[in-house]
């Protein structure tokens, strides 16, 4: 499965931005979405997609037991 492979550099960098951004309620830069920087938005986008399903992942296997 793809999620048990060795990140991607890149990949863990956008998880650890979204991370960071959520943790301390802010933007990676000053002001609203529209004043990021689209690869910073890409990043975080990213990130969300990949959270999302390593959530799905960890619930499926639970239901399976």
């Amino acid at each position: 499965m793809v999620l048990n492979r060795d990140a991607d550099e890149e990949v863990v960098l956008a998880m650890e931005l979204t991370e960071m951004c959520q943790s301390l309620r802010v933007l990676p830069r000053a002001g609203g979405l529209l004043d990021q920087d689209y690869y910073h938005i890409v990043l975080l986008r990213a990130g969300l997609r990949a959270r999302a399903k390593i959530i799905a992942q960890q619930q499926a296997s639970k239901k399976r037991g």
